[in-house]
């Protein structure tokens, strides 16, 4: 069964899929864990927060940055209770309880270094309850929370008593933020007291604890000699191999692109540039090479001439299969890297003495992003 339409209205259907099922996951841990108050970190527009909220009458707070999404999730909170309250007059109610929980939207950066006291007196500063302070609990959930947060996230949960339970669903892993020194473990390596990190006695020590990384977490994976990523491993991670594969085997024109793509980074590698600052628009992707490459550079402001282009047309025709292949061989490595990223930051819960557990909740086809990792005390 969907949602109803009061929590449809501007989401579209993989993100309603995506909601529905983690709302559901969230809502069986209130209950495990008795705790009804739930912080939404990296809320956008309060999608999952308003179907906790209304759905399950869960007491959610949002934690979001970008004020502008703040302003589209009150409206949109609006919709929502007016259609449930004509649901109500109808008497067709969707939702499974009858009084619906309470929603509050707070405008906050979360840094990497905040810690759960400031983060809970963000929290109490917006929020009014009977429940005395001290007695108060939240759960933490993070739906494809971009880089540092999803990391955060653990961190907030693993120290503090207040943070009962935790749901995230990370994304975005070239973001994270890691390690650049990757010091095998000996025994004339001193070890850092706050961590348990290894630290060169000539260098300046970067302390865990103080300095958090995305990556990472764990000391069991920092003491490996060679856990580094590189940002293009951590990049390939966020790709799927089921949506792929599916694209081969229809000989989707999509197929192209990656060729494409390829070839206008020699124009651009003449040039001296580098790839982030290529801009890509959608709607070019399904052009032909020579469209793609003029519309591509045209909106990147970089200068090229007609014969630059026609020179690689060949090249187009002849080595997208190449260049395919190429492509689904780095995607069969992908779940590999993502594995060890969540297992960096489960083995970290565990090292905390936490239990936590990493769950495939979605169907990669429709959520790439599939794995979630919940936690409880």
């Amino acid at each position: 069964m969907g949602m109803d339409h009061a929590f449809r209205h501007c989401i579209k259907p993989k993100k309603q899929y995506e909601i529905k099922v983690l709302g559901e996951t969230v809502f069986r841990l209130s209950e495990v864990t008795g705790c009804k108050n739930v912080i939404d970190i990296g809320s956008g527009q309060g999608h999952l927060a308003r179907y906790l909220a209304f759905q399950y009458g869960l007491n959610v707070v949002t934690m979001e940055a970008v004020g502008c999404h703040i302003t589209t999730a009150t409206k949109l909170d609006s919709f929502a209770e007016k259609a449930l309250q004509r649901k109500k007059q109808q008497q067709v109610l969707p939702c499974l309880h009858e009084s619906k929980g309470s929603l509050r939207h707070i405008v906050a950066m979360i840094d990497p270094n905040i810690s759960p006291e400031e983060l809970l007196g963000h929290v109490t500063s917006h929020v009014t309850s009977d429940q005395p302070e001290p007695m108060r609990k939240y759960l933490l959930v993070g739906l494809h929370t971009c880089g540092d947060l999803a990391p955060t996230i653990l961190r907030l949960f693993a120290k503090s008593e207040t943070i009962v339970g935790m749901v995230s669903v990370g994304c975005c892993y070239m973001k994270l933020t890691c390690l650049s020194c990757d010091l095998p473990p000996a025994p004339n390596i001193p070890t850092c007291s706050s961590c348990g990190c290894h630290m060169a006695a000539t260098s300046v020590h970067m302390c865990m604890e103080t300095n958090p990384q995305g990556y990472p977490m764990s000391r069991r994976i920092r003491s490996l000699p060679s856990h580094s990523l590189s940002y293009e491993a951590r990049e390939m991670a966020c790709h799927a191999l089921e949506a792929y594969t599916e694209r081969v085997e229809d000989t989707s024109e999509d197929l192209h692109v990656h060729c494409h793509r390829a070839l206008v980074e020699v124009i651009l590698r003449k040039r001296g540039l580098k790839r982030g600052q290529l801009k890509i628009p959608r709607s070019v992707s399904k052009l032909p090479f020579v469209d793609y490459a003029k519309a591509v550079l045209q909106s990147t402001g970089v200068s090229f001439t007609f014969e630059e282009i026609e020179a690689l047309v060949p090249m187009a025709v002849e080595w997208w299969k190449r260049v395919t292949i190429f492509f689904l061989l780095r995607l069969l490595l992908a779940p590999c890297v993502e594995t060890l990223l969540l297992l960096d930051r489960v083995l970290y819960l565990q090292e905390q003495t936490y239990s936590a557990s990493i769950m495939p909740l979605f169907e990669p086809r429709v959520s790439p992003r599939n794995l979630v990792i919940v936690a409880d005390r």
